[in-house]
């Protein structure tokens, strides 16, 4: 391609050329002027290197006025860039104010100069800008705006789509070096996307975003303002392989702002951010946060609205041992995080939650989650959980994920451990409700009793799902009991029957109070079996307790008379079906003194 260089070049000679002891003669260029040039440039840096070519070259450079000099320069940069410089410079060639515009530039030629500052491959890249170059007094100073058009990269670990945007302007940028401060008034992205993965082996491509670099004391740190950031139609794409079948999800139509982005760890940018969910499922984000600042801090608020549980069951699957079948959830995530310390809190609502099926070879948590799904149900279908999470950034195994799980599972071994403890503080008791007390050898409940089944009463109507067992079962006690009872109403009986009819205290009290009496009593129940008058009263109360023992009957009816009589306090004017109240054949019963306590079950 013809090109032309044209210039005037005067030397001024003094007496003699340089010599010994001599200065070289001043060497003065006039103007300059490079038509159609072309310029083929190769820099071996990094793995790959840098080749730039610059075409249809046209330079005006004028003479030197005042020390300095007017420049004009274009030049197209591969297919489609264009470059254009206006301005002037100074005598040492050093710009003292000089206007650029660009268009189109191809950003992959330089892509080996980003290499040692982000671990990305850029795929395509398009940068157009127009702004100034100029001394100040600490060093330079350059004032743009800027577009980005088409930008996709990878990540290089996982050699998979990564980060983009479709088109971004900045506006009113104002960066300063050798100190390296950026200020940009506004950044406004159209389209931009982040595909967040999470690799088989655990690894997140995230974190291995900025690359291993020990950094020197020489290392200049980067100040960094943005005063406001707007997004329209944003995406981001999570994916976690680690899982099987690996779990996916896309927050789409992500539209909002961020303001006071800074790195100064003082400061904190404001967001707000509304987007969805795998498309039906509302999203909103909103708090503050500093995370481009060394240690990053945040409080930051999500909420969640009709989520689609079954696209969890891959965690579901391997933390719980089942997938799910069904079900919606609303959720309030918020998260503080401050010197490396994560405090979070989950409040997850889930709607119409069904189980699937066991997954064979996960072990779950260890507790029967069809009774903890049960008992987590509210009469609407509904399940409350409150899950908080905390834990230090600097730990290697704080995976927030999994760590979330881990509480999960914890919460749900708790309630395994103490079941009616959550029924019970539904109306303000606790793991009472789970027994009922009997005097030995009786059947009859106290106001004690009554009260803490008509709380269970009320916990049952509040979680339908759950099924009551009442085990039909006596104490070793009340075979003694039960004796002593008969006894004292045969004495009763056949004293009334002699004296006339009176209360029992005042036939027991007569009894009592006149030896003579009780022995003729006694002795009129053993009938023909009577020994002679003068027998001890001990023998005689010996001989007619021997024809009162409890037998295996009589205790297999005091049993169930108990259990029917919970029964029937359960049921009875509650509004608890019969069909959820069961009598089981167990042996749940504990001694307490002169009482025998029944434990109730669940199912």
């Amino acid at each position: 391609m013809p090109s032309s260089l044209r210039s005037v070049m005067s030397v001024p000679l003094r007496s003699g050329l340089a010599g010994e002891g001599g200065a070289a003669p001043p060497i003065t260029i006039g103007a300059v002027t490079v038509e159609a040039g072309q310029l083929h440039l190769a820099d071996q840096v990094g793995r790959h290197g840098v080749r730039v070519n610059l075409g249809d070259i046209d330079v005006k450079l004028s003479a030197e006025q005042a020390a300095a000099r007017q420049v004009e320069a274009y030049a197209r940069l591969d297919k489609h860039g264009e470059i254009e410089v206006a301005g002037s410079l100074g005598a040492d060639y050093r710009p003292i104010d000089v206007g650029f515009k660009t268009s189109r530039i191809t950003v992959l030629p330089f892509a080996a100069y980003l290499e040692p500052l982000i671990a990305l491959r850029i795929d395509s890249a398009f940068v157009s800008g127009e702004g100034r170059l100029r001394p100040d007094a600490e060093g330079w100073r350059l004032t743009a705006d800027a577009a980005l058009d088409q930008v996709r990269t990878h990540d290089v670990a996982g050699e998979k789509d990564f980060l983009g945007v479709r088109h971004l302007d900045a506006f009113g940028i104002d960066a300063h070096w050798p100190d390296l401060s950026v200020r940009v008034r506004q950044l406004v992205a159209d389209g931009p996307y982040a595909d967040v993965r999470i690799a088989r082996d655990g690894h997140v491509n995230v974190t291995s975003l900025m690359p291993d670099r020990t950094p020197t004391v020489s290392d200049p740190a980067l100040h960094l303002a943005i005063d406001s950031t707007e997004v329209r139609q944003g995406r981001v794409y999570f994916s976690d392989e680690s899982q099987s079948p690996a779990f996916d999800a896309t927050i789409g139509d992500l539209e909002g702002h961020i303001d006071g982005v800074s790195s100064d760890p003082a400061t904190r940018a404001h967001l707000a951010f509304k987007g969805r969910v795998d498309r039906y499922a509302p999203v909103s984000i909103e708090g503050d946060a500093n995370l481009v600042s060394d240690p990053i801090a945040a409080d930051v608020r999500m909420h969640f609205e009709n989520l689609e549980l079954t696209g969890l069951s891959p965690y579901s699957g391997r933390f719980a041992g089942y997938r799910i079948r069904k079900g919606k959830a609303t959720a309030d995530l918020t998260y503080r995080i401050a010197d490396h310390h994560v405090d979070a809190s989950h409040r997850v609502r889930l709607r119409q939650f069904e189980l699937g099926e066991r997954v064979e070879g996960q072990p779950g948590f260890g507790v029967p989650l069809g009774l903890l799904v049960a008992l987590l149900k509210d009469r609407d279908g509904n399940i409350d959980l409150d899950v908080p999470l905390t834990g230090s950034l600097k730990d290697p195994n704080f995976h927030l994920g999994q760590m979330a799980w881990k509480v999960v599972g914890n919460l749900f071994r708790k309630v395994a451990a103490s079941p009616f403890a959550l029924l019970g503080s539904l109306f303000g008791s606790g793991e009472e409700i789970s027994w009922v007390e009997f005097a030995a050898g009786s059947t009859d409940l106290d106001g004690v009793a009554r009260e803490h089944l008509a709380t269970l009463a009320k916990a049952m109507t509040a979680r339908p799902g759950i099924s009551i067992e009442i085990p039909i079962t006596t104490a070793s006690t009340d075979a003694g009991a039960l004796a002593e009872s008969r006894y004292r109403q045969l004495l009763l009986s056949r004293a009334r029957e002699q004296f006339g009819d009176a209360a029992d205290e005042s036939l027991l009290q007569r009894l009592q109070e006149t030896p003579d009496e009780r022995r003729r009593v006694l002795r009129s129940l053993l009938g023909t079996e009577a020994p002679p008058a003068e027998t001890e009263m001990p023998v005689l109360e010996a001989m007619v307790r021997s024809r009162v023992v409890a037998t295996a009957d009589d205790l297999e009816q005091l049993g169930s008379a108990r259990a029917e009589s919970i029964q029937a306090a359960l049921i009875d004017g509650t509004g608890v079906s019969a069909e959820r109240v069961f009598l089981v054949r167990d042996s749940r019963a504990e001694t307490s003194g002169n009482s025998v306590r029944l434990k109730l079950g669940l199912k």
